[in-house]
């Protein structure tokens, strides 16, 4: 049996550190485009190399991903990753993606965008 991961990630988003206020501050505004990410077995994974063992399964076009799930079996003809994006006061549409994890190109579909 395997245990894979969903990640939700904020790795497209930097921070510096303040002298005058002793914290870190983002370097861009929030809702920036991001990514959407898997490790798909975490019980093999000894030693974690992020280059080989993590997957990014989104592009640049995701911006805000919330709780990427993966959708339980039977519910689709494959097996597949739900991610909602946005859906804050944001310059950007929300939407609501699935991401095909049967297709080696990851196709994701868009099940709505709002306006």
């Amino acid at each position: 049996k395997s245990y894979g991961l969903t990640i939700s990630s904020f790795l497209h988003y930097t921070f510096s550190y303040n002298n005058d206020t002793g914290m870190y501050v983002p370097n861009q505004p929030p809702f920036a485009p991001d990514q959407v990410g898997r490790i798909e077995d975490i019980l093999h994974v000894d030693d974690f190399d992020f280059a080989t063992d993590y997957e990014k399964l989104t592009g640049p076009k995701t911006t805000w991903p919330n709780n990427a799930r993966r959708i339980p079996d039977d519910v689709l003809p494959f097996e597949g990753i739900i991610v909602p994006q946005g859906f804050h006061l944001i310059p950007t549409a929300g939407r609501l993606s699935i991401i095909n994890l049967d297709d080696e190109n990851r196709t994701e579909y868009i099940v709505h965008e709002s306006t």
